[in-house]
């Protein structure tokens, strides 16, 4: 702990008896030790609960900041809240008394004892802090004013129209969605997530697309894809698939605030000149969470007035003072930012940043209006940043309903395990109110083969899903794990039977139903009056999978 004696044994007798005229005290002049009797005399509860007291309110909050921050603040950060101490030699320090009309709140609580000043190692290096004495702030009386009123964020009402941004647990979903795709169509490590020809399915079921960068960064940092080409690990994955959606949720947000991979800097249209990012992402990640974990859970606040107040507060959540002017950041026009003046290009966009990006995306933060966010307010997941228990969603288990056709709707809470499962033997489709809309095709049957993936597992699987699964669908499901496709349509809906039993039974069919199956030639049909989805669900019902041919 940085003493009164810290603050007061390297100055001059000069500044001791400045000092013990602002306490009140007698200068002990012929003492062989008048600072320590000085300090004796300063420490006296009695007389710091009156100097206290006495304090303009500025000089207060300044106390009240520093003690918010564990008693320092580095000097760079308090002097541009607080105003600089000037430097002076002893003749002009004589001549001009600052102590008398001091030209800032630092320097009237210099000259009065309060503050000190010391180099402190930080990791490799050391830095210069303001601080207060602790065993003086030990004997400020109880009940002196916190520094609340730094955090108080300009409140927000969203407009009617407006459409806020709500992520929820779309985060995990998305991460069940990039594990399922990866696990389907393995796509190279030095591409990115999309497999060249298979992306389509991909674009279809991610919620939030923006986020497939940061997720998948996420992903491959906590070991759940690896390989090249990428694939989900089997025991990460699976044992992160079998949390909630709440639980995977709580996961990932945890590993963005610890993640070193997912350099948010990078993102905010600023780039480093240098051959590697100067900055420690986890560092300003985790000083900017400390600060926020102030901010009133689910109230709105402009995303605006909480950078003004990380500002006051903390200026170098992320750029130590002494590199404001080292760090050679440059913007999209190539303009280099340096110096104090470059906080709000580079500090206030990466806190913009931070809200309409990771915390959006992870569903710790509502934002307004959508697309253009001005304002935020933390929903209950935001707890897991700070390690805090959050009250768990209550709910019933989400189910799928099988339609006629084979195809599945799905809802998003549905436990991730049994979606990407599914998604492993089923064809992607168009989502459906927000639904994901799987079908069980020959196609995607012969690709979970080879991921060995049988009918024998399928039909358990829509069985937890769906509860029953119709005896048709089962029954041609089975059959096409002992004949294969049987029956496939083309392009132009022409309906092509595979061998003689499917093309009696497809015969017998169009008799049944005139008009809807036309003969062109031989046992080909050309398909009339049946959309698509019926043409499935008849063939379902003869015990076919209808496998439909791509052009070419």
């Amino acid at each position: 702990m940085l003493t009164l004696l810290h603050a007061l044994q390297d100055e001059s007798a000069d500044h001791w008896r400045v000092v013990a005229q602002a306490w009140g005290v007698e200068y002990p002049a012929s003492s062989r030790d008048p600072v320590s009797e000085l300090i004796v005399a300063v420490l006296n509860p009695e007389r710091i609960a009156e100097v206290y007291r006495a304090l303009p309110p500025p000089l207060r909050q300044a106390v009240a900041a520093l003690r918010a921050k564990g008693g320092k603040i580095p000097v760079a950060e308090f002097f541009h809240r607080f105003g600089e101490i000037r430097s002076m030699g002893p003749a002009r320090r004589q001549r001009e008394q600052p102590w008398r009309n001091p030209a800032s709140v630092s320097e009237a609580l210099w000259y009065s004892g309060w503050i000190g000043r010391a180099f402190i190692r930080a990791g490799s290096g050391a830095q210069e802090y303001v601080f207060l004495p602790g065993d003086l702030e030990a004997l400020i009386p109880a009940g002196a004013e916190s520094p609340a009123s730094e955090w108080s964020l300009l409140s927000y009402q969203p407009g009617r129209q407006e459409q806020p941004m709500q992520a929820k647990f779309r985060s995990a979903q998305d991460a069940c969605t990039i594990l399922a795709y990866a696990r389907n169509w393995p796509p190279p490590a030095h591409r990115g997530i999309r497999t060249p020809g298979a992306a389509r399915a991909l674009d279809l079921h991610l919620k939030e697309p923006d986020a497939l960068p940061f997720l998948s960064c996420l992903l491959l940092e906590k070991g759940l894809l690896r390989g090249d080409p990428l694939q989900p690990e089997p025991d990460t994955a699976r044992a992160f698939l079998e949390r909630t959606v709440e639980e995977s949720a709580a996961f990932l947000l945890k590993a963005w605030r610890d993640s070193g991979a997912w350099n948010d800097l990078a993102h905010v249209g600023v780039s480093s000149a240098e051959a590697a990012w100067p900055n420690d992402p986890v560092r300003a990640r985790r000083n900017f969470l400390k600060a926020v974990r102030a901010v009133p859970r689910g109230e709105w606040c402009t995303i605006e007035s909480a950078a003004a107040a990380i500002h006051r507060t903390d200026l170098e959540f992320q750029r130590p003072a002494s590199e404001f002017d080292v760090w050679r950041l440059r913007d999209d026009s190539g303009e280099f930012l340096r110096g104090l003046d470059s906080w709000d290009r580079v500090e206030g966009a990466l806190v913009r940043f931070y809200f309409s990006g990771p915390l959006a995306w992870l569903g710790a933060v509502e934002t307004t209006p959508r697309g253009n966010p001005k304002a935020f307010r933390f929903t209950p997941q935001a707890a897991a940043l700070w390690d805090e228990e959050s009250e768990s969603a209550a709910g019933v288990p989400a189910r799928a309903r099988i339609r006629p056709d084979g195809s599945l709707v799905v809802l998003p809470e549905t436990a991730p395990l049994l979606r990407y499962q599914l998604a492993r033997c089923a064809d992607w489709l168009e989502p459906k109110g927000g639904a994901y809309v799987y079908r069980i095709t020959p196609r995607a049957l012969a690709r979970a083969r080879e991921q060995g993936v049988r009918a024998a597992h399928i039909l358990p699987l829509l069985e937890s899903l769906a509860g029953k699964v119709p005896a048709a669908l089962a029954g041609a499901l089975r059959r096409w794990e002992e004949r294969g496709t049987e029956a496939a349509v083309r392009p132009g809906k022409i309906l092509l039977p595979r061998n003689e039993e499917a093309a009696r039974r497809i015969a017998a069919l169009a008799e049944r139903d005139r008009g809807t199956l036309v003969r062109l030639e031989g046992p080909v049909y050309v398909v009339a009056r049946l959309g698509a989805n019926r043409l499935r669900t008849r063939l379902i019902e003869e015990g076919f999978l209808l496998e439909e041919e791509d052009e070419g």
